[in-house]
């Protein structure tokens, strides 16, 4: 069996690596943290979260020998949550993470990713970012790697979309695939994207293997 890789799951699964999304909204206790896990600030939620507990819970966390990264944090202009509140969390917890040496973080990004972008280089963030459910165009992908951006691919790719047109022109050393909440499996996922990129599956799993080890390294 293929071991695919999930790089951003809200659905905990045994039969592949996946790395799990812990909402700061919610109860810690109930999760075991049996799996790889992220833990952050959703913009739809920062009026949901009291900042200093948040710090508080990512400061314990990160010494758990699941934790993967700060995340999910961004912007969504989407969102009916104040565009600079969301701003002014993202900056703090972006901030939280170059505090705690903390090298990865997992980017929500509606229509803003010249905003995060921004954010990121400002503050002078050199850990690896990963921008999940990624549906830009190639400026917008060329303009993110100016950081040490990778691109996070979800069910978009199955449909016409921006994400499924730039998807073969990034370096595949800086791709992975997601489920995030959707019902699709990850085997669809990476089913299609074979397709687009032009690659065997069993090419494709070692490809993003490779890619997560990476980040592993870290």
């Amino acid at each position: 069996m293929n071991s695919f890789i999930d790089i951003h799951t809200h659905k905990p699964s045994n039969n592949h690596i996946s790395i799990n999304i812990l909402d700061s909204k919610d109860n810690l206790l109930k999760h075991d943290l049996d799996f790889k896990f992220c833990f952050g600030i959703h913009p739809w939620h920062i009026e949901q979260v009291n900042f200093d507990q948040f710090r508080q819970d990512l400061t314990s966390l990160k010494s758990h020998k699941n934790f993967f990264a700060l995340g999910e944090c961004g912007l969504d202009r989407v969102s009916e949550v104040d565009f600079c509140k969301q701003e002014t969390v993202l900056k703090k917890q972006v901030e939280l993470a170059k505090e705690l040496n903390i090298n990865i973080l997992i980017i929500h990004c509606v229509r803003a990713y010249n905003e995060c972008f921004k954010i990121l280089k400002d503050l002078e963030y050199k850990g690896k970012i990963i921008f999940h459910g990624f549906n830009g165009n190639i400026e917008t992908v060329q303009m993110l790697q100016k950081l040490d951006t990778y691109f996070s691919f979800g069910h978009l790719i199955l449909r016409p979309s921006k994400a499924q047109k730039v998807l073969p022109k990034i370096d595949t050393n800086r791709i992975f695939f997601e489920t995030d909440d959707s019902q699709h499996t990850i085997s669809e996922i990476y089913e299609h994207a074979q397709t687009i990129i032009g690659v065997s599956t069993n090419q494709l799993v070692s490809i993003v293997k490779t890619n997560y080890q990476s980040l592993e390294s870290e």
